[in-house]
């Protein structure tokens, strides 16, 4: 099986050497544990290997987004201006778009040859989806596109706190990850967990990371 690494310091001996290709992994947590983080150094990983990548937001706007990644001395831009990353800024307004915004992700994805994609967030992309099992449906659908294009993506799922459920789209991920922040210690502390990776030896521990100056690490 090819994997794909995420150039992430720490987190990919814990699968195997990374994400299998072609995957569709559900990246949840609460807002403030570093899940946009960790898709972008997954992206920028890519961008640096001379893989072809697309970004979708459905949260920030895009200038906003790459200022934040800037920090971390990511320069997402040149790559944009190369035409090896490709972002798109979202916004839906119904259920009638739902549609409209897949078509242009299928687009985006088969167009450029992309091998990685983030969508940011899943949680945004199906809201006017009114019914649990439309929402299902699609989030079916297009996972069967993007394995058919063999393009590994991560979607984020937003977690509001103390919410059991991650969504039904975890019944339909290749894997899920799930991002938390611990109040318990007089320090708050941030962990991570791989609840499931299909065809994957990986760890079942609950591993501590950080966000740096560098990005998204975990804390050995």
């Amino acid at each position: 099986m090819i994997r794909v690494p995420t150039g992430i310091p720490g987190f990919d001996e814990l699968l195997g050497g990374g994400f299998p290709e072609g995957s569709l992994i559900l990246l949840a947590g609460e807002p403030g544990t570093g899940k946009t983080i960790f898709s972008g150094e997954f992206i920028y990983d890519g961008l640096r290997k001379k893989e072809k990548c697309v970004y979708v937001t459905f949260m920030d706007p895009a200038d906003r987004l790459l200022d934040g990644f800037s920090g971390f001395g990511w320069d997402f831009s040149t790559f944009e201006r190369k035409n090896n990353l490709k972002i798109l800024d979202m916004q839906l307004g119904g259920q009638t778009e739902m549609e409209t915004v897949a078509s242009e992700i299928l687009d985006a994805v088969q167009s450029s040859g992309a091998k990685r994609l983030v969508i940011d967030s899943v949680t945004a992309m199906i809201s006017g989806l009114d019914k649990p099992g439309r929402k299902r449906e699609f989030a079916t659908i297009l996972y069967r596109v993007l394995q058919k294009l063999r393009c590994t993506t991560i979607a984020i799922a937003e977690v509001l706190e103390g919410e059991v459920s991650y969504g039904m789209e975890e019944f339909i991920a290749d894997g899920v990850l799930i991002l938390q922040s611990e109040f318990n210690t007089p320090v708050m502390k941030r962990t991570l967990r791989i609840k499931k990776l299909r065809n994957t030896e990986h760890s079942l521990k609950i591993h501590e990371y950080a966000i740096t100056d560098k990005g998204f690490e975990l804390v050995k």
